[in-house]
């Protein structure tokens, strides 16, 4: 064969074995495949051409190729078969990427299945890719039967040596080679060999052979480029959505849940993680227990046990009774874990219970007094302290109202219960009277409901949340009083309050109506109070910083209740001042005129909002002159004085109104379309910050809609958001059919670092890609879910950290003293030297330079999946323009020597 002719067969052949590097890794799940046990016969019938093979191929690896043998086939397979020898040509170079002797070696049984159908001439894909893949196969078929008639002139292909087959030739003349595309073991494969049949004149042959490559290789890039935009969502369930920013450096992926079937009962809140064991903690409040989950491998979380507290003994002589209710759980490296105990009544006293879990089971220790209600509890970063934020919520009827408190409970070194004179409590009397700052909201008390007069109503109100430390401070919210306290741990002493303020509805837009058919998010005069409920402290950059979920909360008890809507104002039924005019002035309606208090207070308006009758008054109490919502729909970044660094403003509703149009502020015990606009929109609930690579990323869940948002903060004044992910079933009513909701209801989120992995967890640490796993606790589908945080900011760790000085000779063995000046003559391997300045980064580690901005308004991608990234798609139309080019070069050539 010329020289020219054989290089120019081969340009297809290497392109597409670029595009299958390209593109077939990208798809390669990180759970277990599909193993195949049964093959079907063949849908497609025989054609010398075979681009079938092609388009098959790259779907081989995700879904034949497993990792592990024990997974039963989850869907039909059907056979391909490609009984032409040019389908093996163009074939092998996008086979060989995906079954190497790695792959293949994993598993005996897989690498035995998939011997025998190669060597049975079939390639294995699912019968539902199959059927999706017919019109192109149609295509490229009808395209080929026109372009070339290559069974005039048929090349061969040999890769390795089939025991038993004859390598003579199958027609009088043709080139003497072995024909079989087969696989002589798990571990060898030989070069291609394209021949041509000697009784045709190369002059006739090899144009029509040239054209013939360069038009099946221009199609099969026709057919394999939709693959490398598809999404790598293998094992997320049919229901998931999902959606990123351009450039998103990081990307969620179900693993797998744990699920109690247990309805909107507080079945899965908190959650967190014992890496030392693999053990996933998940407060169970329908059975005042903790759940403890094996979850070494989180595609099969398992419960193994639960941590009971009923009966368990308390340091003040006492036992904790039954009926108490764990509101939260935290564990210590060493296997300390504590659980928050509320008391059947309560407004009396709860518990902290104690937990050693590093035997083979878990193991009792104790519990000790905490304050009312203890909702949350924490360990500092070195273990010596744990905060529990006693929440101290009145009685319906406010015959009671105990104060807020913070329990600061000293621990032990050891794996063992504190004793009770470890517990201290910073309370916050120190805040009565005109020492309360400004802008702290206290309101609501025994006095406004007419069941007392307190001693100390500044203390009673006060109601703490949630914690974070930073150092030797614990940095705590009171949602309703919209505040975050700041207590020193080694005095237990509440040293400030910090009032947060409230995002301003005229500049921030809000869907304000559950009433006006349809997404209306616009711009009022309402100024909504953030009242952050979970909170996360972070440093960046030698700073320290707060992160707030600011969901809202309200005073609504049967004694008292601070809710009221819009349109009730003014109401002398329910003895309420009416809307200052001044509220309304230079507002208009959408037909120009000028808009009244009546206007404003229309249900399709303002009118559904639901806000507090406690503020927003004029001085002499005539007249609402400020509006106040509850709630800041967003998540906020603070500096540890209350400075507010960054907030979401309304990208949540935004980007679920783009996401999910259908089920935009849905509530979360029932699928539906724009319920909680009136209320607190998507309401964002848990919060959490996790180091990705070099940077920093935020993770909000959100209590109605469901879903995890994620945002760059690695600069915490310039966040960004990243990406949106949801795993509800809308098209399942939770209360109908709990099992098969998905989730809903988020209310713990934790970050586990890929660090914090051992190496079998499906998410494992070292697996290039792989930044960690967050785990879910939600709440009203009592389930637990494992996320993979897949990122392209990590993977193979470089040998060495890079130098800011690249190698004088990068080729070869390096010099003992390479300098700036050239040599006088040609080395002997020429070097590519550097252009511009060196770089740090080394090379093919992650660039240095910023991710693209993402766009104001989020496109569909793909429907709300997330998008391939654009190097990808450069690289194959980069591809398609050089094939075609090298193709009609090739042609162009050919014919010339053939005239």
């Amino acid at each position: 064969m010329p020289a020219f002719a054989a290089g120019s067969a081969a340009l297809p052949i290497i392109a597409l074995a670029v595009i299958a590097t390209l593109v077939v890794p990208a798809e390669v799940p990180t759970a277990p495949a599909i193993v195949p046990t049964v093959v079907t016969p063949a849908i497609v019938s025989a054609e010398p051409f075979a681009a079938t093979a092609v388009i098959a191929a790259p779907i081989i690896a995700p879904e034949v190729l497993a990792t592990s043998a024990a997974v039963i086939p989850t869907e039909p397979l059907t056979a391909v078969i490609p009984p032409g020898p040019i389908a093996a040509v163009v074939a092998t170079p996008i086979i060989a990427p995906i079954v190497t002797p790695e792959v293949l070696a994993t598993s005996a049984a897989v690498a035995e299945a998939t011997i025998t159908t190669l060597r049975a001439g079939l390639l294995v894909v699912p019968a539902t890719a199959a059927g999706t893949l017919m019109p192109t196969v149609v295509a490229v078929r009808a395209v080929l039967r026109f372009v070339v008639r290559l069974r005039h002139c048929a090349p061969y292909v040999a890769v390795g040596e089939m025991p038993g087959q004859s390598t003579a030739p199958a027609r009088a003349g043709e080139n003497s080679r072995p024909r079989h595309l087969h696989l002589n073991s798990a571990t060898t494969w030989a070069s291609s060999v394209v021949t041509c049949p000697s009784a045709l004149n190369w002059r006739t042959c090899m144009p029509r052979f040239i054209s013939g490559l360069t038009a099946l290789s221009l199609a099969s890039l026709t057919a394999l480029a939709p693959s490398g935009l598809l999404p790598a969502t293998a094992a997320n369930p049919d229901y998931f959505t999902s959606h990123a920013a351009p450039g998103a450096e990081v990307e969620l992926s179900v693993l797998g849940s744990h699920r109690t079937d247990i309805f909107d009962a507080g079945a899965a809140e908190i959650v967190a993680h014992y890496a030392a064991k693999q053990q996933t903690l998940v407060v169970n409040a329908e059975a005042g227990t903790v759940q403890v989950l094996d979850s070494a491998d989180p595609a099969d979380p398992r419960a193994v046990t639960e941590l009971t507290t009923a009966g368990m003994s308390s340091a003040d002589g006492a036992a904790v009774p039954a009926g108490a209710v764990a509101n939260s759980v935290a564990v210590r490296a060493d296997g300390l874990a504590a659980v928050a105990l509320e008391a059947p009544t309560k407004t009396d006293d709860g518990w902290v219970g104690f937990f050693d879990l590093s035997g083979d089971e878990p193991k009792p220790l104790g519990a000790v007094r905490a304050g009312a209600l203890p909702d949350s509890v924490v360990f500092d970063d070195d273990g010596d302290h744990a905060v529990i934020a006693n929440e101290g919520e009145p009685a319906e009827d406010y015959s009671v109202d105990p104060e807020g408190t913070v329990s600061v409970i000293s621990l032990p070194e050891a794996v063992a219960a504190p004793r009770q004179e470890d517990v201290r409590t910073a309370d916050f009397r120190a805040f009565e009277g005109d020492a309360l700052p400004e802008g702290v909201r206290v309101f609501g008390g025994r006095e406004d409901a007419g069941t007392g007069t307190p001693e100390y109503p500044v203390s009673e109100n006060l109601e703490p949340e949630y914690s974070t430390v930073i150092g030797g401070k614990a940095y705590v919210t009171l949602q309703e009083a919209n505040a975050i306290a700041v207590v020193d741990l080694a005095s237990a002493t509440t040293e400030r309050l910090m009032p947060l303020g409230t995002q301003d509805v005229s500049q921030v837009p809000f869907d304000v109506s559950n009433k006006d058919d349809g997404i209306n998010r616009a711009n009022w005069p309402v100024q909504s109070f953030l009242q952050p409920d979970t909170i996360r402290s972070i440093e960046i950059g030698g700073r320290d910083y707060l992160l707030t979920a600011n969901e809202g909360d309200t005073r609504d008890w049967e004694a008292y209740s601070e809710e009221v809507r819009v349109k009730d104002l003014g109401s002398e039924t329910k003895g309420l001042a009416p809307i200052c005019d001044s509220v309304v002035e230079g507002m208009t309606n959408p037909d120009g005129s000028p808009m009244t208090v009546e206007d404003l207070q229309k249900e399709e308006n303002l009118g559904r909002l639901t806000i507090t009758k406690a503020d927003g008054l004029n001085a002499e109490g005539s007249c609402y002159e400020t509006i106040y919502g509850v709630g800041g729909r967003s998540f906020s970044i603070f500096d540890t004085d209350g400075t507010q660094v960054f907030d979401s403003a309304d990208d949540f509703e935004r980007i679920t109104a783009d996401v999910l149009p259908k089920n935009f502020n849905s509530n979360n015990s029932e699928s539906n379309f724009d319920n909680r606009s009136d209320d607190k929109g998507p309401e964002p609930e848990a919060i959490e910050v996790g180091q990705v690579g070099e940077k920093t990323y935020a993770f909000i869940g959100m209590e109605r809609i469901g879903g995890i948002f994620v945002y760059d903060i690695t600069d915490p004044a310039a966040s960004e958001y990243v990406t949106y992910v949801n795993n509800r079933n809308f098209a399942v009513q939770p209360e109908d059919n709990v099992a098969e909701a998905g989730d809903s209801g988020p209310e713990g989120i934790v970050f586990v670092p890929s660090a914090d992995l051992t190496a079998h967890d499906a998410a494992a640490a070292g697996e290039a890609g792989n930044a960690g796993m967050l785990i879910v606790g939600n709440e009203v589908t009592g389930s637990t879910t494992f996320y993979a945080v897949d990122s392209s900011l990590v993977g193979d760790d470089p040998t060495e950290q890079p130098t800011a000085d690249p190698t004088g000779d990068p080729t070869g063995a390096p010099t003992n003293d390479p300098t700036g000046e050239p040599t006088n003559g040609p080395t002997a391997v020429p070097t590519a030297d550097p252009t511009g300045a060196p770089t740090d980064d080394p090379t093919g580690g992650p660039s240095a330079e910023p991710s693209p901005t993402p766009s104001d308004q989020p496109g569909d991608d793909d429907q709300g999946r997330l998008p391939r990234t654009g190097a990808q798609i450069g690289a194959l139309a980069g591809l398609g323009a050089l094939l075609a080019a090298a193709g009609a070069a090739a042609v162009w050539m050919a014919r010339r020597r053939s005239s």
